[in-house]
């Protein structure tokens, strides 16, 4: 073996962890309020998720060309104006 330890060294660890094992004190249980607060903000945790993904779950509403008209129309002219060139600019809309 490349090192070596005092005589005895192993039967002494022993004992030391054995006493600072006994010494300390017992951990007591946790205490009803304390339970009951985990509980009841580990099932609150467990809604919000489940709410997340129902939300996410559900369609998207399509839009209707209704609902761009109005989009449409509540923009500038400026805005309105810059969005009729780049249609009229597009070379992919005639294929």
């Amino acid at each position: 073996m490349p090192y070596s330890a005092p005589d005895g060294f192993f039967s002494r660890l022993e004992d030391d962890v054995w006493q600072k094992v006994s010494n300390e004190p017992q951990r007591r249980k946790p205490s009803k309020w304390r339970l009951i607060t985990t509980s009841v903000i580990a099932v609150a945790a467990t809604l919000a998720v489940v709410l997340i993904a129902v939300g996410q779950l559900q369609s998207p509403k399509t839009a209707t060309f209704d609902d761009v008209d109005m989009a449409f129309c509540r923009l500038s002219t400026d805005d309105q104006a810059y969005l009729l060139s780049v249609y009229q600019e597009e070379v992919f809309i005639d294929e």
